[in-house]
């Protein structure tokens, strides 16, 4: 709540809803704090501040808040985690969020992947790199324990999302391209067929990207 000495009026800043509770509760009184904005500004950010304390708010959401405090009241990242009661560290981590691309961004913020899932992403430098394991992770439901080990693989060249090059023997019949979509819609991940030049021999390639991914494919095989 904020007042002004001269008319002892007040202004609710936050906890509208709290307010409206005690009210439906015939409550007379409650504790409330009692701050005096130094000026309009300051009265703005301490709503503004109020409003990022909300749980619904999603991490991009956050993160925009933030980035909008620091332009619009000429603070730095030490000076808003104190506003705010975060550490710089968190403060840091969420801003950094902003640097994904504008569909993982998106899929932040309609909740298909967490923030925990965004911060794994952002250790992986190579954008197209990034978005391949970002491609996978919504593909296959990874958690961020799986989403992590496997951008740690991608970032150390330990792995590769890239295929290699195609010639027209490589060109595969759509009854072969079919039976990869079937299989991956039954496995859950990545399947790939190849046939040698006797196109009734040939291999199939079943991805992982954790052990509990791969006892989860066996399971899956062994029915």
């Amino acid at each position: 709540v904020s007042y002004d000495l001269a008319t002892r009026s007040y202004e609710l800043i936050a906890g509208e809803r709290r307010w409206r509770a005690t009210q439906l509760a015939g409550l007379n009184e409650i504790e409330v704090i009692v701050r005096q904005p130094r000026d309009e500004k300051h009265r703005m950010a301490m709503t503004l501040i109020e409003n990022l304390q909300r749980e619904e708010l999603n991490p991009i959401e956050v993160a925009l808040g933030y980035l909008r405090l620091m332009k619009e009241f000429g603070i730095n990242q030490t000076a808003l985690a104190e506003e705010v009661g975060k550490s710089k560290a968190t403060i840091s981590n969420t801003l950094r969020l902003l640097e994904l691309s504008e569909e993982i961004q998106k899929a932040l913020q309609y909740g298909q992947v967490s923030e925990g899932h965004g911060r794994a992403l952002l250790t992986i430098t190579d954008p197209n790199l990034r978005h391949a394991v970002f491609q996978k992770l919504v593909a296959n439901k990874l958690s961020v324990r799986e989403t992590e080990a496997l951008a740690r693989e991608m970032e150390a060249g330990t792995i590769t999302d890239e295929a290699p090059a195609k010639n027209k023997a490589d060109v595969k019949s759509a009854d072969l391209r079919s039976l990869e979509e079937s299989l991956q819609q039954i496995l859950g991940t990545k399947v790939v067929i190849r046939t040698k030049k006797i196109t009734s021999k040939g291999s199939i390639q079943i991805s992982f990207f954790s052990f509990e991914d791969f006892d989860r494919i066996l399971k899956v095989l062994k029915k």
